[in-house]
């Protein structure tokens, strides 16, 4: 018998991307149903770790803030019958399809699809089974995710001058954090449109600490004043050196150096620092925009209705 679970209504959960993730990197987001009549959570536990196996397996990050591209399940299960015997068997067989979508079109760029058994003493562990016995190096599979690959960096190649348009906007409205954000959700392996965000990336960064100069260094001061040293220091983390407040910064950092452990400060004495090397000053940028860009996603967590991908 042919049964189609129907998790269509079930909220997903995604996957976020932890601060040692390099946010630059190729990646899904890993989107997984919630527990349904047919899908258990140990089942969906299970699925999950297949999926992210399958896709690490084949150099892409299963964790990403953007939910620009999602990777998804379907499950169709086509049989279940049971093998009597001093003890019970369910066998259910069912195939699994794979969708990778972009979120904003709801266009499907691939799809994959593997039949599985699987046995086990009730349905659950029948199901589970099943999933065990995903195979992660078929040929077809292969293909599926480089395909999907392929398509997504010509879709960043290709698109680039919208993407630019809107990052111009952005930053014309002076909505900068979403602006240096964005930049991060064209992957490196889009090399045309890459370097042309990159460069948008300064020039909304530059903006933004201009902006944030006079903010972040009034906010230091209040903590200082409360003795509040390492949420001073994360406040003038945020100034850049080149920025108006700059030489404040580093009178406010030598202050707090007094009161803080080498260990805590370590990382602020980055200001203090005669940046001669440009590529010195360019990579310290790179990483204040990169917790830019994690805090902003953070600061807005995503939750998909699954029945809103098709």
């Amino acid at each position: 018998m042919k049964k189609i679970i129907f998790i269509l209504f079930g909220m997903f959960s995604i996957i976020s991307l932890s601060q040692e993730k390099d946010i630059e990197s190729f990646s899904f987001s890993v989107v997984m149903p919630s527990s349904s009549e047919d899908l258990s959570q140990k089942n969906i536990s299970k699925l999950e770790t297949k999926i992210h196996k399958i896709i690490s397996r084949y150099g892409i990050s299963g964790e990403n803030f953007f939910d620009t591209f999602l990777i998804f399940p379907k499950i169709d299960i086509n049989d279940e019958s049971v093998i009597e015997g001093m003890r019970n068997i369910t066998v259910i067989d069912l195939d699994l399809t794979l969708f990778v979508q972009e979120r904003k079109s709801k266009r499907i760029f691939s799809s994959y699809t593997q039949s599985l058994r699987g046995s086990g003493k009730n349905k659950e562990k029948a199901i589970t089974n099943a999933f065990v016995n995903i195979s992660t190096n078929k040929k077809n599979l292969k293909d599926f995710l480089k395909n999907s690959k392929n398509k997504i960096v010509d879709y960043y190649n290709n698109n680039c001058e919208l993407i630019i348009k809107d990052l111009d906007f952005l930053i014309s409205t002076q909505n900068f954090r979403k602006a240096i954000s964005q930049v991060f959700t064209v992957p490196r392996e889009a090399s045309k449109c890459y370097t042309k965000v990159q460069e948008k990336s300064v020039i909304a960064f530059s903006k933004y600490q201009i902006f944030l100069c006079n903010k972040n260094i009034h906010e230091a001061e209040v903590e200082l004043s409360k003795n509040e040293y390492r949420k001073a220091l994360q406040k003038l983390k945020e100034i850049d050196v080149s920025s108006p407040c700059s030489k404040k910064a580093k009178e406010l950092i030598s202050k707090i150096s007094k009161h803080v452990d080498e260990k805590e400060i370590k990382e602020e004495k980055l200001l203090l620092k005669k940046y001669n090397d440009k590529l010195d000053m360019e990579k310290y940028r790179l990483n204040i925009m990169r917790d830019i860009a994690r805090e902003y996603y953070r600061s807005k967590p995503s939750t998909i209705i699954y029945k809103s991908l098709f």
